[in-house]
Formats: C-alpha cells, sequence, structure tokens
C-alpha cells in the first residue's frame, strides 16, 4: 500500500484486502506520520489481522496502532458457508468454483481480473439440471471446527445431507446441559467435541476449517489429524493458510488420503514473472501438477466475496461504520480500541445466528414450539438486501 496524499487528509481507511501491517513494517516513519491523524480502520468482512499490530504475545501494541478497528462481522457468512456447500456437493463442476480456480491457474487473482465471475450469483434453487447431480454425503461424516458466523451455517446444512456432523467449539462445549438438549433435538446428527480435541478427526470423509488464526499458534491440519481422516477424504479451507501444515496436506494429498483439497486462502503473484507467494503458494507446484491437479483447488481467497452484491453490502457497511465513527456515535463495533473508555464497543446486529446463540435463545421459550428449520440467505438478488444492516 502506498499512501501518497499528505497524512491529514486521511481519518478513515477501509480496508478490502489491503494489508495496513506491512505499511506499518516497511514504512514505519510513513507510518507513524499517518497514525497521527487516522482515526479508524474498517475492514471489509471479520479478518483484522492484516490491521492490528501486535506483539509476540498476540497482544495489541497500543503506540503501533490506529486508534480503532472494525469490521463488518456476519456480511458475508451467508454468501461463505454456501460456497462451502458448493464446494462439497458440486466441486469443481460448479462453474463458479471451475471459473476461480482457472482464473487463479491463469495467475488473475487481481479483482480486476475477476470481474468476469463477479455477476456469477449463488442461486438456492436446484441446478441439477444444469450442473449434474450433486455429490451424496447421505453416509458421510463430516468435522467442522469453529461454529462462528459462517460455521454455524455449514453445520446446519451438513446436518440435514450428512450421517453426522461434528463440531469442535468452545461456545458450543460450553453451553448448558439443557442448552445442549435443545441442539440435540434440534439437530439429531449434531455431535460437540471440545476446541481441541482432535478425536473428531477420526474416520471423518469431510474436514471445513471454521477458526480464527493468529501467528505463531500450530496448525489445525497436521500429519497427525489428517492421518485419522479415511482415505480420500474432502478439505476445505476458506479461512487462514496457517490452519493447515503444508507439507503434511502436500504429502496427504499424494497418497491419496485426501481427495480433494480446497483452498481458499490467500495466494498472490508477483513481479513481473507473477511468481506465486502467500499463504497458498505452497501449494502451486501441486495444483500444476498433471498428477495432482485434480486433488487440489486454490481459490484467490474471496470465493464468496465474487459476487457483486456481496461486496456492495459490505461496502455499504464499511462506509456506515466510518460515518459513524467519525461522527463519535457510540453503535460501532470495535475489535480493537486504544482508549476503550472513550468509545463504545457494543457490537452490531450481526446477519446470522450462531449455534450457540440459537441454543441460548430457544431454551428460554417452550421447546415445543421452536421451529428448527433454517432457510439459507438468497444471495443475488433481492433476498440478500432485505436485511436490515444491509437496507442502511
Amino acid at each position: 500500500l502506498e499512501l501518497q496524499e499528505n497524512p491529514d487528509t486521511y481519518h478513515a481507511i477501509i480496508a478490502a484486502a489491503m494489508n495496513l501491517k506491512g505499511l506499518a513494517e516497511t514504512n514505519p516513519d510513513k507510518w507513524q506520520e499517518v497514525l497521527q491523524t487516522l482515526q479508524l480502520a474498517v475492514r471489509m468482512g471479520a479478518g483484522t489481522d492484516s490491521i492490528i499490530m501486535r506483539d509476540e504475545a498476540g497482544n495489541p501494541i497500543a503506540e503501533k496502532n490506529i486508534k480503532q478497528v472494525s469490521n463488518c462481522p456476519g456480511i458475508n457468512a451467508p454468501a461463505a458457508a454456501h460456497s462451502v456447500i458448493e464446494m462439497l456437493l458440486y466441486g469443481t463442476k460448479h462453474p463458479r468454483i471451475q471459473e476461480m480456480k482457472q482464473a487463479v491457474l491463469n495467475k488473475e487473482t487481481d479483482a480486476n481480473n475477476l470481474s468476469h465471475v463477479y455477476g456469477v450469483a449463488i442461486d438456492n434453487t436446484s441446478r441439477g439440471d444444469k450442473i449434474g447431480a450433486p455429490n451424496n454425503l447421505s453416509e458421510k461424516i463430516a468435522a467442522i471446527t469453529g461454529a462462528g458466523n459462517i460455521g454455524s451455517i455449514v453445520i446446519r446444512e451438513l446436518c440435514k445431507t450428512c450421517k453426522q456432523v461434528r463440531v469442535s467449539s468452545e461456545s458450543l462445549n460450553n453451553l448448558s446441559d439443557e442448552e445442549k438438549a435443545y441442539l440435540n433435538k434440534t439437530y439429531p446428527n449434531l455431535v460437540i467435541y471440545g476446541r481441541d480435541d482432535t478425536s473428531i478427526f477420526e474416520g471423518a470423509d469431510i474436514v471445513s476449517l471454521h477458526t480464527p488464526y493468529r501467528a505463531g499458534q500450530s496448525a489445525t491440519l497436521t500429519q497427525e489429524t489428517l492421518s485419522k481422516l479415511n482415505e480420500g477424504a474432502t478439505v476445505v479451507n476458506i479461512g487462514r493458510g496457517g490452519l493447515v501444515d503444508p507439507g503434511a496436506m502436500k504429502e496427504a494429498i499424494r497418497n491419496a488420503k485426501v481427495g480433494h483439497f480446497y483452498s481458499d486462502v490467500d495466494i498472490f503473484f508477483r513481479g513481473q514473472d507473477k511468481e506465486p507467494d502467500g499463504p497458498a503458494a505452497a501449494y502451486w507446484e501441486l495444483a500444476c501438477d498433471d498428477n495432482s491437479k485434480n486433488s487440489i483447488t486454490l481459490l484467490p481467497h474471496g470465493v464468496s466475496d465474487a459476487i457483486v452484491d456481496v461486496r456492495q453490502a459490505m461496502a455499504v457497511k464499511a462506509l456506515s461504520i466510518s460515518v459513524r465513527a467519525l461522527a463519535q456515535e457510540a453503535h460501532i463495533n470495535n475489535v480493537y480500541c486504544a482508549d476503550a473508555a472513550a468509545v463504545s464497543s457494543s457490537e452490531q446486529p450481526k446477519e446470522v445466528e450462531s449455534l450457540a446463540a440459537e441454543a441460548k435463545k430457544n431454551t428460554s421459550k417452550n421447546m415445543s414450539a421452536v421451529d428448527p428449520a433454517f432457510k439459507m440467505h438468497k444471495v443475488g438478488g433481492e433476498a440478500l438486501t432485505t436485511t436490515g444492516a444491509i437496507r442502511e
């Protein structure tokens, strides 16, 4: 990122995919100038690890950070979750997944180069007549890590189609017995595991990763955990590259322990020769190898965001947060605030109800009156734009 204007013109930055930490590290003097007037950075999405500077222990460094950092939780969660389901049901038979895979192989990961797939909106209706029958998951065991905005939707959808859905989640594991009973009644094939319980992967056919990642933490999928999977398992990672040990994953693909690996994490192509860079660059040779290219799909960390309605909604939300913050209103969602006493950190309404929130809400009511049916958000068209946060 190169800031060419005078620093006093910058009061807020809306970060779509920019690495502000990179600017702070490569040009610290310029960054300190910017910090003199910069009041806010808003991430178009949930992840803020490219914005907040932390020490080795993972704690924010006050003197190197913007006064406030906010994000837009839940805005793209339905689209991201639906993309995961599309990978599991249709794989590269789905035209949008196929086109974005080819875009990466063509070294076209810039948003401008991907504009040709932005118009391919997700359709919730049956597509069997368009791209063939979906994969049969009725006898499959799925292991899902994390039950936040995206993970909760994936879990609900897989509970409709899989034999068993295992979830490792601290928020679910900490629920009361009554709340867990609600989930067991509503989702009979759901099994809750502790956050670090690796037995969740024993005999699993499907793995989907939906937990946060901080630099320095251990990978979730290692040689040990991958060895627990059933032969030919499908693995999806739309989060952070550090959740997967690249060496272990490459070995698992080569020996067919993993039948297909979908990686929607950052990959960039630098310089005139477009050399691959970023967390997913470790898989580049595998993705281009004739012996393994059909077992791995590299996507440009935006398969869910490459939908014009979603990008617009995220932009509108980020702009709304910026305006409120600069007007010193109290209801912005602060991920980090240098002076916590000065600004309220109350959360904005989420677009998605997590499983833990659903359980807590419904155990205070007559359980027989609860409708367990979950209707996925339609992305692309009016259904998405009717939600309250996007209307603003």
